[in-house]
């Protein structure tokens, strides 16, 4: 994750989450989406 002049991001410690969804069969629906979780709520974010 790049940051910029004002905000550094690696005085940030985040999360980074690759989502994919998937039909029945198991093909990919869409491209897959990323999401990035910042402060104390990455904690609560769970992968399976």
């Amino acid at each position: 994750m790049r940051g910029t002049k004002n905000y550094k991001m690696n005085r940030h410690p985040f999360t980074l989450l690759q989502i994919t969804v998937r039909d029945e069969i198991g093909n990919a629906v869409w491209k897959p989406m990323w999401l990035i979780v910042i402060g104390s709520r990455r904690f609560g974010v769970k992968s399976n």
